[in-house]
């Protein structure tokens, strides 16, 4: 081999080296997809040795009901590592979460919409999260990322000693939970950067949803989206959702300065579904009014659906197994946030279907009175499942005797 032929040989080996390395850093590690489906999950422990439910029965309610709701359309997951910026004195930490999309043929070339999940207290490795992630595919071609705001590698956060956990989560709260901010920025930034077998992700048309302690990871993104936009051209979260949310306002640091800039006039709507449990201890009305006061202030139309009866954690199958009164499963209320999730015209525009405000569901009526689900722009579909709409109550105050006790954990 002459010496033009040795040296062009070399430079494609370190070419291919690099880009090996940039792909590694950038989403952790090649991708590696399985199908996605119930029968995935045998065990507590999955096969590549994350923790992905609190026991067997708990895995065994949520499997039930996906089995009962199993769509056509074959899905694929991978796990998916990236990095926060800013951790540690200026380092970066891994995070570790999982990628969820429609098997594809490795010729297809999409954009697709692109959907952040925000876990609970049980963090990333949850078979409740897979499970939404599935349904939703059923209806949506997109690309679902399942957020790790913990740098939980294995599923540490399942264990029975919440000591790691609550030093974590106190961890991502501190100074205005800048520390939080950063990791649900990182989050949406790999989504967007996200560009494999032909699958990528359209930054215009992103969406998030939050359970629980997610729902402080979604206000801390409505925080960071003029920050994102500035970052990644045309980056635009058109909708969110939390269910059963909680929200620590204690240590907040207010409008983050890129926010406070005025509107221009033509910027794309962003909506907030704030979906809550009229019966959730964790949550108060001042929570509620508050919440929504920031999210207006972040430039999101805000809509509160609350489900009258329901208690903590009332999307997830599992809790009904919970002996804490305060988490409880409701059915109406899991089946509500399915035609959610289920929404075909998730992301695509729309005119609003209520007005910000409240808008309460009788969980105890019969099941042939009308539901009237809303998300506004994520949820442009109306699901009449009764005949009569619900009667508005006042929602009644809640109070937490130790303000310590606000556990954001879900675990049952």
């Amino acid at each position: 081999m002459d010496v033009g032929k040795w040296r062009l040989c070399k430079q494609l080996q370190v070419a291919l080296v690099l880009t090996h390395f940039c792909f590694h850093h950038v989403c952790g590690f090649s991708m590696d997809w399985k199908p996605l489906k119930p029968s995935s999950f045998e065990h507590v422990v999955s096969d590549d040795g994350h923790q992905i439910a609190k026991d067997e029965p708990y895995l065994k309610a949520v499997l039930d009901l996906w089995k009962s709701e199993l769509g056509h359309l074959p899905v694929e997951t991978s796990p998916f590592v990236y990095y926060s910026e800013g951790d540690k004195d200026g380092g970066q930490t891994p995070l570790y979460g999982h990628l969820v999309r429609r098997m594809r043929d490795a010729t297809e070339n999409d954009s697709l919409p692109g959907v952040l999940f925000f876990h609970t207290g049980a963090g990333p490795h949850d078979v409740f999260l897979f499970y939404k992630a599935a349904i939703l595919l059923q209806k949506l071609d997109c690309v679902v990322l399942v957020c790790d705001i913990l740098s939980d590698q294995s599923g540490w956060a399942w264990g029975p000693d919440r000591t790691r956990y609550n030093h974590v989560r106190d961890s991502l709260m501190k100074d205005g939970a800048s520390l939080l901010q950063s990791r649900v920025t990182a989050a949406a930034k790999a989504l967007c950067n996200f560009n494999e077998t032909g699958t990528q992700v359209d930054p215009q048309k992103l969406a998030a949803m939050g359970w629980c302690l997610g729902g402080q990871s979604i206000m801390e993104l409505s925080r960071a989206q003029p920050l994102l936009s500035s970052v990644i051209p045309g980056l635009h979260i058109r909708a969110m959702v939390t269910f059963h949310g909680v929200f620590r306002r204690d240590n907040y640091g207010g409008v983050c300065e890129a926010g406070k800039a005025k509107s221009s006039g033509n910027e794309l709507s962003r909506d907030v579904l704030v979906y809550n449990g009229c019966d959730d201890p964790f949550v108060s009305k001042e929570d509620l009014d508050e919440v929504t006061k920031l999210f207006s202030g972040h430039g999101f139309s805000v809509s509160v659906l609350e489900m009258e009866g329901a208690k903590h954690g009332f999307t997830n199958p599992a809790q009904s197994l919970n002996e804490n009164p305060a988490f409880e499963y409701n059915q109406p209320g899991g089946a509500m946030s399915s035609c959610i999730i289920g929404c075909r015209r998730l992301l695509q525009c729309g005119s609003h279907l209520i007005s910000s405000g409240h808008y309460q569901s009788d969980s105890k009526t019969n099941a042939a009175q009308p539901l009237l689900a809303v998300a506004c722009h994520l949820l442009t579909f109306i699901y009449l499942w009764h005949s009569d709409p619900p009667k508005k109550k006042a929602r009644p105050e809640k109070k937490i005797s130790d303000p310590k006790k606000k556990e954001l954990s879900a675990i049952p």
